[in-house]
């Protein structure tokens, strides 16, 4: 098992009402069937129709881990966009990727289904636990696995 960070803000509100309801959202609608394509022969074939498709390779990375890099039964911590209520979730990915039905509304290009575990933790109780702030990075996925002891204490009954 793993943990990450995965953030929504991207077409938010529409991926955080798809997060309420159990889907944790990506972008990238407009190239979803070249990449998903290359992301199942191999992660350079990725890369190079990535950077053919947008001529940067910055965000590539984060698109990789959720399309490949995640699994069922994973642990994710997601900061909610809210900035005024620094609050997280916590979640468990349930389902393998798939393509967005809601793509023709807003770039939202992949879903994977979650199981709410734990909701509205403020960022400063995770901070204290972790020991460190884990939403430096700006990056849209990234593994926090060297804190995974620290998330779940917090999933545990009874911890908030």
């Amino acid at each position: 098992m793993n943990y990450w960070v995965n953030r929504i803000s991207h077409e938010f509100p529409l991926s955080g009402v798809l997060f309420r309801y159990g889907y944790l959202t990506v972008g990238w609608s407009d190239a979803a069937v070249e990449l998903l394509e290359a992301a199942d022969s191999s992660q350079k074939l990725f890369k190079e129709q990535f950077y053919e498709i947008f001529h940067d390779l910055s965000n590539g990375d984060s698109l990789w881990r959720f399309l490949k890099e995640y699994e069922v039964g994973d642990i994710v911590v997601v900061p909610l966009p809210d900035k005024h209520n620094n609050k997280v979730s916590i979640v468990r990915i349930k389902s393998d990727v798939k393509m967005s039905d809601v793509a023709d509304l807003a770039d939202i290009g992949f879903v994977r289904e979650i199981e709410h575990l734990k909701n509205n933790i403020p960022r400063t109780i995770l901070k204290e636990i972790a020991n460190c702030n884990l939403f430096a990075c700006s990056k849209t996925t990234y593994s926090v696995n060297d804190y995974g002891d620290a998330i779940q204490s917090l999933i545990e009954p009874g911890s908030l």
